[in-house]
Order: C-alpha cells, then sequence, then structure tokens
C-alpha cells in the first residue's frame, strides 16, 4: 500500500512541475531563440502586438514613379503583403485622373487634373501634339544641355531650368504661377528647356511656383479626461490629425485654467505621429478651457477648443493633501 501511494505521489509531482515550469521554459526558450513578443501601449490606451503591426503595417507602390503625367501608372495598396486596391491612370472628360503614393508611402492618393498646353489626355496620360515643340527637342546641331533642378515636370517642387551651351548657360527658367496657373520649366529630351501652362490637380492652389495642397488638416480626435482618486489627481488631454495630401509641420495646445493662467506648447509635428498630448498633475478647481491647432505645410490651420469642469476633491483626498503638504508624509498611502 505504501509503494502504492508513493508512486501516485510521484505522478502528482511530476504533473504538476511539468505545468507549472511549462510556461517558464517556454518563455526562456523564446528569449533564447529571439522569438519573443513583446506588447507596446499605444498614445490612446491600447496594447497593440508589435509583430503583428509591423507586418500589416500599409504599403503603396506606383509603376510610373509617382505624379508622373506623361507615363500611365498603376498604384497598388498593400496590406500585409496582399494587394488590397488597384488603381490605374485615367482620363475623364478630357481631365487627367492621377493615382500617386502618399510621401510616406502608405497609401495611394488621385488627383483630377488638366494636361499643360500643347498636351491631350490619351490612355491615362498626357501626350505631346505640338510638333512644333518635338521638332525643337531634337534639334542637335546647336549641341544644347538641360538641367532641371526639380527632376523634370514636377508640379509640387518649384524648379530652375537651365539651357547649356559649351559656352555656358544660355538661359535660366523658374517655375512660376501667372494667374493661379503654373507655369513649369522642364527639360525635353535632356536638350532645351521647354515650359508649360497647367492648373493644379483638385484641392491644390498655385503658390510661389508649385502646386500647394488648399485642403485644411483633418482633426482625428481630441480628448480632455479627469481622474481624481485617493492619491493622485490630473488633466489629461490627448488629441491628433492628420493631412493626407501634405506632412502637418505644427501642433499646439493652449489651456487656459480658471484663474486665467495660460498653458501652452508648441512642437513639430513628426510624420504619422501629429499627435498633441499634455498632463496637468493637480489642477485648479473650475472651468478649463483647451485650443489646439495642427498647421500643413500650405500654413493652413485647423483649430478645436473643449471645455472641461474640475471639481473640488472630496473628503479623504482634502485629508490627504494636508498631511502631504504640512507634513510630508505618507506619500503612498494616501
Amino acid at each position: 500500500m505504501k509503494r502504492v501511494m508513493v508512486f501516485l505521489f510521484c505522478v502528482f509531482l511530476i504533473v504538476s512541475i511539468s505545468f507549472v515550469s511549462a510556461g517558464f521554459f517556454s518563455d526562456l526558450w523564446n528569449k533564447i531563440t529571439g522569438k519573443s513578443v513583446t506588447n507596446t501601449e499605444t498614445g490612446d490606451g491600447k496594447i497593440t502586438d508589435a509583430t503583428a503591426s509591423s507586418n500589416t503595417k500599409p504599403l503603396c507602390s506606383d509603376s510610373d514613379g509617382g505624379y508622373n503625367i506623361f507615363v500611365r501608372g498603376t498604384c497598388r495598396d498593400f496590406v500585409g503583403g496582399t494587394a488590397i486596391s488597384t488603381n490605374i491612370d485615367s482620363c475623364t472628360n478630357g481631365s487627367l485622373r492621377e493615382f500617386y503614393c502618399l510621401t510616406n508611402g502608405s497609401r495611394c492618393l488621385n488627383a483630377f487634373g488638366s494636361c499643360p498646353f500643347g498636351y491631350v489626355c490619351e490612355n491615362g496620360a498626357c501626350t505631346n501634339q505640338s510638333k512644333n515643340v518635338a521638332n525643337a527637342q531634337t534639334n542637335t546641331s546647336r549641341q544644347l544641355v538641360c538641367s532641371d533642378s526639380d527632376g523634370g515636370y514636377n508640379i509640387f517642387i518649384r524648379g530652375t531650368c537651365r539651357d547649356y551651351m559649351q559656352q555656358g548657360i544660355t538661359s535660366t527658367n523658374i517655375d512660376a504661377c501667372e494667374n493661379n496657373v503654373l507655369r513649369e520649366f522642364y527639360c525635353a529630351n535632356n536638350s532645351i528647356c521647354v515650359n508649360a501652362f497647367g492648373s493644379c490637380p483638385f484641392g491644390y492652389i498655385c503658390e510661389n511656383g508649385t502646386c500647394i495642397d488648399a485642403t485644411p488638416p483633418t482633426i482625428e480626435f481630441f480628448n480632455l479626461t479627469f481622474n481624481n482618486s485617493l492619491n493622485v489627481s490630473f488633466l489629461r488631454l490627448y488629441a491628433g490629425a492628420h493631412d493626407y495630401e501634405s506632412v502637418i509641420v505644427t501642433e499646439s495646445y493652449e489651456g487656459i485654467d480658471p484663474s486665467g493662467g495660460v498653458h501652452t506648447q508648441t512642437m513639430q509635428c513628426l510624420e504619422n505621429t501629429c499627435r498633441i498630448g499634455a498632463l496637468i498633475n493637480n489642477p485648479e478647481v473650475g472651468l478649463w478651457n483647451f485650443t489646439i491647432s495642427f498647421t500643413n505645410m500650405a500654413n493652413l490651420t485647423i483649430s478645436q477648443t473643449q471645455s472641461i469642469y474640475i471639481p473640488p476633491r472630496g473628503f479623504f483626498g482634502r485629508i490627504g493633501e494636508f498631511f502631504r503638504e504640512y507634513f510630508n508624509i505618507l506619500p503612498q498611502l494616501i
């Protein structure tokens, strides 16, 4: 009988150890092999898996290299390596619908625009219809060489196009806006500067020789919260915005407390992290007013204001404040 009891006890002990140690050895093995996955806390308080988020990051590809109106391209959106949309440049009522990737390469955008003077929209691209311009481009007897600082027909960057001959620079031409129409200079066959007048895409305006985004940023969220417990009291501001056509350049907030005091912060917005965060410990009782602002590269600003009322602290909270302020004791207990 004793032998049976000893045998059963040994079996129970082995099974218990296997259950207890399974997680330990699994974690240990993952750390040794580098396969452990860490969880990270996002700004909105959600816990996300770092590995999963990297695998599902949206990506974009464009076969014609970007905003290229002279080549018909195909823009595709990818998530986790799988194409979720396919967009092909096309012509609609004589206007070009050009697809291209967002600056950070995360998604496809599209813009409607007219082709430059001397070009027509055919099969999803602007095609040259001027024989005179073509003849000028192929005039090799003059041995012309051309350079363009913005890389060619680039309506989003102000460029300078220069003609060269053996004796040096023969002309300097800078992109300009004339009656809100862009005059874009670019090289033709790398031999001569030519220019074309064209309207900026929908949602853009011509300014200082380039097409800039005329759409203000969009506020995604704006939250004011207050936490009041026995040992902590704070006001938290959290806000974010996006601008798909251009990177937001500045973000700021201004908080006015019940006594009229002003709390401000201004910072540069990093791409894909256009968020404002503020934490005010032991805020003054009364009505607080906060205004947030986001400004994009076209100097267009969007602002929004919210108010929050901070109530007085409860009985136990006031006792805790009394001890902390006058006796500096029990800082962690009350």
